[in-house]
């Protein structure tokens, strides 16, 4: 059955029911279109509060009246998808402060409980879908890898954040690297801890903002590999900032797979093309270098990215 993807949608004049909107997903289940005016509400890249707002629809992927508070589950649920007058920016602008993201965290710290797929239910994930998933997100771009990405010398330190079961990590076996890694799925931190017996666990949190333990790791990694993490970011100014002070001077941070226009998805915060994506990168970052034709190509790239595929991003300085 073909996924039909719920689109924005623009009116002069847009009346707020999101209340409404929350009751009926509350009380019947039903996904409403709407949203959630947020007149003051600034941008979170250039802190403009000239916008434009557009009705969209939120379609979770789990029980978030169930498994969330009201005030969390409502907040979590009410879009308010805008586009930036100043810079140009789509993203939403009901995102969690960084006390409601610890409260969401106390409630569901596992990423695993809000995937409907049961292969994430429980340990081990099966081999045949660990297959599927590197068939889909990684042959492809390790090809690509192979062929664009340089290193002067050896990264003999390396930072996975959200390496997705380990199947990311797999490149980079050649180098015999030193290995660290963060996760947002539990499911996916043992799978990584019983593959590679010598990685590194960190303490810290990387879903939605960084923060914890790893932050201390100041100019110590060559290379950080980012997989999916700063399209879901409430500031990704502060991840940029943050990472920039882990890697080294001459080191190297690769985005994967951070370009996906999901306006239906309450993870999904952070709306940009390839060219706004470059442009926010360039302002924390001397160097950025596009590798094309990574990922996975589906509704999510197409009319986001340059040539209509799905290219990685490497940032140097």
């Amino acid at each position: 059955m073909k996924f039909k993807r719920p689109k924005l949608v623009f009116k002069k004049k847009l009346n707020d029911y999101s209340n409404f909107a929350f009751y009926l997903k509350k009380f019947l289940n039903i996904n409403l279109y709407h949203v959630k005016k947020l007149d003051h509400a600034r941008c979170v890249n250039c802190n403009s509060i000239k916008k434009n707002f557009y009705l969209s629809k939120c379609l979770p992927d789990f029980n978030i009246i169930k498994v969330l508070s009201n005030d969390i589950s409502r907040k979590f649920y009410l879009r308010s998808i805008g586009k930036c007058l100043n810079c140009g920016l789509i993203q939403d602008f009901n995102r969690f402060s960084r006390k409601d993201l610890i409260e969401y965290l106390r409630q569901l710290s596992n990423k695993d409980q809000t995937i409907s797929e049961e292969v994430w239910s429980e340990f081990p994930v099966p081999q045949k879908y660990e297959n599927f998933l590197f068939k889909r997100h990684f042959k492809k771009r390790f090809k690509r890898w192979k062929k664009n990405l340089k290193f002067y010398t050896k990264p003999k330190k390396i930072l996975f954040l959200r390496p997705t079961l380990g199947l990311i990590m797999n490149y980079f076996k050649k180098y015999n690297s030193d290995i660290y890694f963060l996760d947002i799925s539990k499911i996916s931190e043992q799978t990584i801890l019983k593959k590679y017996k010598n990685a590194n666990y960190l303490k810290g949190n990387i879903h939605g903002y960084f923060f914890g333990d790893f932050l201390k790791y100041k100019n110590f990694f060559d290379l950080i590999v980012v997989n999916h993490l700063l399209v879901h970011s409430i500031d990704f100014n502060h991840s940029f900032k943050s990472l920039k002070k882990l890697i080294k001077k001459r080191g190297k941070i690769i985005l994967s797979d951070e370009i996906q226009i999901k306006y239906h998805n309450p993870f999904h915060l952070n709306f940009w093309n390839e060219k706004k994506l470059i442009d926010i990168c360039k302002k924390h970052f001397k160097n950025v270098e596009t590798i094309r034709d990574c990922g996975n190509i589906n509704y999510s790239v197409l009319g986001a990215t340059e040539k209509k595929d799905n290219p990685d991003l490497i940032l140097s300085n």
